[in-house]
């Protein structure tokens, strides 16, 4: 089931428009809006939107690195969205707890004394490469069970060191939501190809064994659907910051389709697995397509220390015209230089679409 590109989905009829191109000197052209197209009543806002971060054991203690990440995205992108937001952060806890590690620390401020932060607590395994899928599959669980957050329609899982872009993120999600067809589950982000070693359709390859065949077969997908993805190149959202839409949320959390995906790797030898190729393996048994955009950076895109380095007129910059996310800021003075940087130059190009 290959992904389609963002970009794929402009057509003439749409009110919110949105475009991956990169800021290459020239102007942005796109069709123009005829007033057709399907609309929400109301269109999406941050008060319809969840964001899902999962941290670790030190994340608690204030001046840990953690600790910082969490305070540098509260004074930049949090603090634009203010009042509407609505995050959840799961943290790893010490077994046998007194219950109070359920509260957030004293030391994380709201972005408003109204918006919506819940601090859960998570006690399993979650070592990467082999079972912080468990991890990712609580923190979407949680989203889906929260009182509050388990009634918005779309949801974004993002990592501590990533940065987003308030507007130009919510200006995406309208287009995505607009755009895509009505009913159709929503699963989107990065591209990124799965482990063509692994993940491939020569023999011995995962997807030619009776343990991946069992997990698509107890989907309900026949003999002749599974035979027909043969030689498409597969891939899934990379890890950063990617997301779903209320319905594509609730096939994960209330199936058992990570856990089927993960046993089917391990039964085939798998050594190592990354939590969000797993999450894209439980799209595919569910036969949700990633609608695919580049401006979720995974990594840079340029030099994460050094925000200049992306400048539009240096020659080979691949920045966005609208970035939505900067992944991989591991250090917090990086935050504050990139979010000045990237709002300023956000204004023009929002005014573009």
């Amino acid at each position: 089931m290959q992904f389609l590109h963002s970009n794929d989905l402009l057509s003439a009829g749409l009110h919110h428009r949105y475009s991956c191109a990169q800021a290459d000197g020239h102007s942005l052209v796109l069709p123009a809006s005829g007033g057709s197209s399907r609309e929400r009543s109301q269109p999406v806002g941050w008060s319809d939107i969840a964001i899902g971060m999962m941290v670790g054991l030190n994340a608690r203690r204030a001046g840990t690195l953690e600790a910082q990440l969490l305070q540098s995205s509260s004074e930049t992108w949090a603090s634009e969205v203010g009042a509407s937001l609505g995050l959840l952060i799961l943290a790893d806890c010490h077994a046998g707890g007194d219950g109070g590690e359920e509260r957030a620390p004293h030391w994380l401020q709201r972005p408003a004394a109204d918006a919506s932060l819940e601090w859960r607590c998570y006690r399993g395994p979650a070592k990467p490469g082999s079972t912080l899928w468990r991890k990712t599959w609580a923190l979407l669980r949680a989203l889906d069970q929260s009182a509050v957050l388990g009634r918005r329609s779309f949801y974004l899982k993002m990592d501590v060191d990533a940065l987003l872009l308030p507007r130009s993120l919510l200006q995406f999600i309208r287009y995505l939501g607009e755009a895509s067809p009505a009913g159709s589950p929503l699963y989107f982000g990065n591209q990124k190809a799965v482990n063509r070693n692994l993940y491939c359709w020569r023999p011995r390859c995962l997807f030619q064994s009776e343990a991946w065949q069992g997990v698509l077969l107890r989907a309900n997908w026949s003999r002749a659907d599974a035979a027909a993805l043969r030689g498409q190149e597969l891939s899934y959202a990379a890890g950063g910051l990617y997301g779903f839409d209320v319905s594509a949320l609730r096939l994960i959390a209330r199936s058992d389709c990570l856990a089927e995906a993960a046993g089917a790797v391990a039964t085939f030898g798998a050594r190592h697995v990354a939590e969000d190729e797993l999450v894209g393996l439980c799209m595919l048994r569910h036969r949700v397509r990633l609608v695919s955009c580049e401006c979720f950076y995974q990594y840079g895109p340029c030099d994460c220390h050094n925000f200049s380095s992306c400048a539009d007129d240096l020659p080979g910059s691949r920045l966005c015209r609208l970035p939505l996310s900067i992944h991989k800021l591991k250090r917090p003075t990086w935050f504050l230089p990139w979010w000045r940087y990237l709002r300023e130059r956000e204004a023009s190009h929002l005014r573009e679409v």
